[in-house]
């Protein structure tokens, strides 16, 4: 993926679109707008290194929640709805550690997508343009260690930053396992003895709970929910 900020190469004549996030949803809405707006100059902005997503390689042994037939792209399948008859113990047809991260890349390579893609770029803000029409983003990328922060124009602006962008804390002085620790490469060998409470009845939310409560860690885990959960086969 080349270094270079497909932004400053935009021209201002030009109709300006800023997609944010460069996950799956930020992928796709990228692959729609090149194909529809032929005219636009258009901008993805992803704040890490890579286009993967929260759940591209999130951690060591993930397993997605749903299938890869029902996950991929209608214009980019690369799987069939064929399940192995071992009794569902390969999973073979979910997502699997890294497999979802090299699907969007593969994703982004057949459509050319990278060129459009501006890493390392948190957008801080994004304000009405003072005109009415329009709107100004903060944006800051950084390159080798060094933030260089700017303001740009867009006349329109999408919002792909996915639901699981912004943690929800908990006003409590209790000890807190942070994503870095829950997410470690090693896995979660490092928590053990421990008791612990996991909020909320999601998908992340019962897939830390599982994992967390694995015999050999000797945990003791709960899981809080505000209302029931549904749960089907």
């Amino acid at each position: 993926m080349s270094g270079e900020d497909p932004s400053i190469k935009a021209v201002m004549s030009r109709p300006r679109l800023a997609i944010i996030g460069g996950g799956s949803s930020g992928l796709i809405c990228l692959k729609n707008a090149i194909d529809s707006l032929t005219d636009w100059d258009i901008v993805c902005f992803e704040k890490s290194d890579q286009i993967t997503g929260c759940w591209g390689d999130p951690y060591p042994g993930f397993v997605s929640t749903s299938t890869k037939y029902s996950t991929q792209f209608a214009c980019f399948p690369l799987f069939d709805a064929s399940v192995k008859s071992d009794g569902g113990r390969s999973r073979n047809e979910f997502f699997r550690d890294d497999e979802y991260g090299q699907y969007l890349e593969g994703f982004a390579a057949k459509f050319s997508l990278h060129s459009n893609v501006a890493l390392h770029s948190q957008v801080d803000s994004i304000l009405r343009n003072t005109t009415g029409a329009g709107w100004d983003l903060t944006i800051t990328r950084t390159i080798d260690g060094r933030p260089k922060t700017r303001t740009e124009y867009f006349d329109s602006v999408i919002l792909c930053s996915g639901l699981a962008a912004e943690p929800k804390m908990l006003d409590c002085d209790i000890e807190r396992l942070s994503v870095s620790e829950l997410n470690h490469r090693d896995g979660l060998g490092h928590v053990i003895n421990k008791c612990i409470v996991v909020i909320g009845g999601g998908e992340s939310a019962v897939d830390y709970a599982n994992r967390l409560a694995s015999p050999e860690l000797n945990n003791e885990v709960f899981l809080s929910l505000q209302s029931g959960i549904r749960v089907s086969p």
